[in-house]
């Protein structure tokens, strides 16, 4: 197994890439070797850190069996039908806050925009600073659904961000900083950001982090990338981990730690589209398809998720005549 592994991960196989990293980390029938598992998991953090879109990157609900039994979830891995009906319901009426959660749970779906989209507008119309900015972000992203208007994105931000949004405050930063729709001014762009993040909001502290470390707008400072990129983490950033775990890689601003980049990169690599699999496995097992469910998660504990290594554990423990 470990030679078809190292075989598939030299050819670039990304899975693979993680299951040995995983091996080294561990120390699971090979030496033991940080730099090795450094390595392989940077390499598909960099994949996946390259395909990230949303906000946070991709993170799959994990949930463990055993937990599950004691403290049933069925109903929260997807969007319950019963509460987009109930916003449905109140949305009518010319409720604000339930037409912007409709378009959030449209927008979350990735393949209903035009429903986000119409939502979003209703709450907008009716003052939702909220709306307003993800009217801005829906018109700044090429998707298939909505075509891209830098010019309609920066009004949608700047509506959102005279009502003190930090959402809207770091799309016009973000227009600012690659010069969408107006004129790129890294100062400017600076300066939107911080008033985000100084609130809290992940992508202000993100770019923050960015523009400190390559001296964007503001005089390049290590350690304030380091503070911004952790506060990007800690808000679940997959960039944020991304950037903390190059910073510690190569000892950028902070003492190299090999444990500590490649904790992060492994964070990251995580993320990756594999990670879909955590809901097949777990409907599979809420529709009585033990075995399938079984091989999904086994699969997953072989790239190293301990959540899907509890799992197995808990189906051979629970039902071993049935596998």
């Amino acid at each position: 197994a470990l030679v078809h592994l190292t075989f598939a991960a030299i050819d670039g196989y990304y899975p693979a890439q993680m299951a040995l990293g995983y091996r080294y980390w561990r120390t699971i029938s090979i030496a033991h070797s940080c730099e090795s598992a450094l390595m392989f998991y940077k390499q598909v953090a960099t994949h996946v850190s390259s395909k990230i879109t949303s906000t946070s990157g991709q993170l799959i609900q994990r949930i463990r069996l055993h937990d599950e039994e004691e403290h049933p979830t069925q109903n929260n891995i997807m969007i319950d039908e019963d509460l987009v009906q109930y916003y449905q319901l109140l949305a009518d009426r010319g409720d604000a806050q339930a037409q912007y959660g409709l378009g959030q749970l449209y927008y979350l779906r990735d393949t209903a925009f035009d429903k986000a989209l119409y939502y979003f507008r209703l709450a907008a119309d009716n003052g939702n600073s909220n709306a307003m900015a993800y009217l801005g972000k829906l018109y700044s992203e090429k998707n298939d659904y909505i075509k891209q208007n830098n010019l309609t994105a920066l009004q949608f931000f700047q509506r959102s961000a005279e009502k003190g949004n930090p959402m809207g405050q770091a799309g016009i930063g973000s227009a600012f900083y690659h010069g969408a729709g107006i004129e790129q001014n890294y100062e400017k762009a600076f300066k939107y950001f911080q008033l985000s993040a100084d609130q809290g909001y992940v992508e202000g502290q993100l770019m923050l982090g960015i523009m400190y470390y390559n001296g964007e707008g503001v005089k390049r400072d290590y350690k304030m990338a380091v503070k911004w990129f952790q506060a990007a983490s800690q808000s679940g950033h997959a960039l944020g981990y991304f950037n903390l775990g190059q910073m510690h890689a190569t000892g950028t601003g902070v003492l190299r730690s090999c444990t500590t980049a490649t904790e992060l990169f492994k964070n990251v690599a995580e993320r990756g589209k594999w990670s879909s699999m955590f809901i097949e496995a777990y409907n599979l097992y809420r529709q009585g398809h033990i075995e399938q469910a079984f091989m999904k998660y086994l699969y997953l504990a072989e790239l190293g998720y301990e959540i899907a290594q509890s799992n197995v554990a808990y189906l051979l423990d629970q039902m071993p005549a049935e596998l």
